[in-house]
């Protein structure tokens, strides 16, 4: 499990409960704000367009920009709640805040205006205006606030169990769990990021997803270390295919994967495992004991093999084991002596 596999990016397919997941990176000059679940559902930024006005500094180096909103118009739209498809009352809603005042709960609640689970923000001289919404069943829920500090970014969690409670994570850490009675509703309002009726969040959103289940402390945890490293052009293999000698590997080329183009997640460090085979199309292939550097002394066991390096990539967030790449195979090692080896002349000898 990794950041890449939550989210359905590299050479993952999405998670078939991932509703929504907007990674706040937009920057054309339109109202548009774009889905990468897979599932085409756009939202539409409200007070604006996704101008440099609206896409201020982000969180890292991966989350390099994020929606500015003013806390009087501004907000993403992102359509009719029942269209999520979560009637299973599990529930995950991701997001990265900075308020610019006061505390910042992330809490559900319900009102005598408006039933359902609501992630809230509170700003100066505005209570409870909400940071994003999430509408649907469930009454009589008790908040439980996290609190932060101005002007820092925060990487929140709240997680709603089948007719249970909640849970609510900030860094990927569990910081507040609660309890609720369920009473499932009808509920065809919309769903947004940071506005409720006519209370708006100021401050900046970066990354907002929703899941149709519940996420374990583990994904908690992904989800704050950010995404892995994944491999554009793959590592390459260099020396003389004889006994005896060297091969060295590069590490190949590794960045992020869309929609994070910029930044590392943190340095991006390496690691090898040096496999031989009976063949260059990978028959019983298998891991050359204690053969993790970059280079590699061929032994007199690889003389016939076929020999390939294996490079995993780690930053900040980790590795994605389904991101390993291996270099292509060598050749057949030949022998040192250009032709069959001493041990090999007397097994004939005997053979004869």
């Amino acid at each position: 499990m990794s950041f890449n596999s939550l989210y359905g990016l590299g050479s993952h397919s999405p998670d078939a409960n991932l509703e929504v997941f907007l990674p706040l990176l937009d920057s054309a000059a339109s109202t548009t704000v774009l889905d990468y679940s897979g599932k085409g559902r756009n939202g539409t930024l409200i007070g604006g367009d996704n101008t440099s006005a609206k896409a201020g500094t982000g969180p890292n180096s991966w989350l390099t920009s994020a929606f500015t909103l003013n806390g009087t118009d501004d907000a993403v739209d992102l359509g009719s709640y029942a269209a999520y498809a979560v009637g299973s009352g599990q529930l995950t809603v991701s997001a990265r805040w900075l308020r610019t005042s006061q505390l910042f709960p992330f809490s559900t609640r319900s009102s005598s205006s408006t039933t359902g689970y609501e992630v809230l923000a509170n700003v100066a001289g505005a209570a409870n205006t909400f940071a994003g919404r999430v509408s649907g069943s469930g009454t009589g829920i008790t908040g439980a606030n996290v609190a932060s500090t101005d002007g820092v970014w925060v990487t929140s969690a709240l997680v709603i169990t089948a007719g249970t409670g909640f849970e609510v994570y900030k860094d990927g850490a569990l910081e507040a769990t609660t309890t609720y009675t369920p009473t499932p509703i009808a509920n065809s309002q919309n769903l947004y990021i940071g506005r409720r009726g006519t209370s708006y969040f100021a401050g900046k959103a970066s990354m907002f997803a929703v899941f149709s289940r519940e996420w374990s402390g583990a994904e908690a945890a992904e989800d704050a270390a950010g995404p892995e490293p994944i491999c554009s052009s793959a590592p390459s293999l260099s020396g003389t295919e004889t006994e005896g000698q060297i091969l060295s590997c590069t590490n190949g080329t590794w960045g992020l994967p869309s929609p994070f183009a910029s930044g590392s997640n943190g340095t991006i460090t390496y690691t090898r495992q040096w496999t031989r085979s009976n063949s260059g199309s990978g028959s019983g292939e298998s891991d050359i004991l204690g053969a993790t550097s970059s280079t590699y002394t061929l032994q007199a066991g690889d003389v016939g093999k076929y020999i390939r390096c294996r490079v995993r990539a780690s930053n900040d967030g980790g590795f994605d084991s389904a991101a390993d790449t291996s270099s292509a195979f060598t050749g057949a090692i030949a022998s040192a002596g250009g032709g069959a080896r001493r041990g090999d002349l007397l097994l004939l000898g005997v053979g004869a």
